[in-house]
């Protein structure tokens, strides 16, 4: 059969037409493929949020806006002593927004606080250098402490760091600190009015300090906690802690390089405690006065020790 004209320009019209449809089929594949492209190359990579934020160098929140603004950025350790308060007009209230803080390689220090009813916000902190709660005058606990295990500073001198627990009026006990396993450095609770009692250490495994001072803690019916202490490379002074009536805490203290105060306590009449230590020849000094009992050394050593 003979194609005719008809049938002819037909086909040509069709195979055209599907050049044109195919032709049109590849531009739109390459001009979507550039768009991506241009889309991939133009984009910028956002940057990862670290998963464990550390910040270098040292922390001063003066209050409470300070406070929250630096919570947010939620940080995991701080290289450097954190500071919390100092002014007496702190309106800091709340410490809640640092529980990502497991960390300080410095100090944690706490002081003039005098609005802040409790350490809630604290709670997940392993370990720090030195630890200096003063002038927190509505605390009545140091609970939200539970999780420190380490105040230790390996790479300091003895007595560089102090551990300090000062001038809070409400202060009952320091239980929160009954995890805590390592600590070295000074160790002084000075002028707790409130306080009944140290035990809150006597879990410690490790205990190192050059010296201890316990003053002036007028509610402070026993010093049992100090039953970690084996050694001092200083002085120990327990001094003007009117409810104390016995050193028993003491009787594992064997060793005081230098200085031994015991002095009024009004209420103290049994130093048997001390007997080891007393018993050591070591040229220490040994001072005690001005309290309800006074015994020499020589009475300490010869078993009398208590009235």
């Amino acid at each position: 059969m003979k194609k005719t004209k008809s049938t002819l320009v037909f086909s040509q019209k069709n195979f055209i037409n599907c050049l044109l449809f195919a032709f049109i089929f590849l531009v739109l594949i390459s001009c979507t493929s550039n768009s991506e492209d241009n889309l991939d190359s133009n984009t910028p990579t956002p940057t990862p949020t670290p998963t464990n934020p550390i910040h270098n160098g040292n922390v001063h929140l003066k209050n409470q806006q300070e406070l929250n603004v630096f919570a947010k950025k939620g940080y995991t350790i701080i290289n450097g002593t954190l500071v919390i308060g100092v002014s007496p007009k702190c309106d800091i209230i709340s410490l809640k927004g640092l529980e990502s803080i497991t960390q300080i390689n410095g100090g944690l220090n706490i002081k003039g606080t005098v609005n802040l009813n409790s350490l809630e916000g604290l709670n997940n902190i392993k370990s720090t250098h030195f630890l200096s709660i003063t002038d927190a005058d509505k605390i009545t606990n140091v609970d939200e402490l539970k999780n420190i295990e380490s105040i230790v500073d390996d790479n300091e001198k003895d007595g560089v760091w102090v551990s300090l627990i000062a001038s809070n009026d409400n202060l009952l006990n320091i239980d929160g600190l009954s995890n805590l396993e390592n600590y070295k450095g000074v160790l002084e609770i000075l002028n707790n009015k409130s306080l009944l009692n140290v035990n809150g250490l006597k879990n410690i495994s490790s205990f190192s300090s050059p010296s201890i001072k316990i003053l002036r803690n007028e509610s402070l019916k026993n010093i049992d906690g100090l039953s970690v202490v084996n050694s001092l490379s200083n002085l120990i002074e327990i001094s003007e802690n009117n409810s104390l009536e016995s050193l028993n805490g003491l009787n594992n203290l064997s060793s005081v390089k230098r200085f031994c105060f015991i002095e009024n306590n009004r209420n103290l009449k049994n130093l048997c405690a001390i007997e080891n230590l007393a018993n050591n020849g070591a040229n220490f000094d040994l001072h005690i006065t001005n309290n309800a009992y006074n015994p020499t050394r020589q009475d300490i050593i010869d078993g009398n020790c208590s009235q």
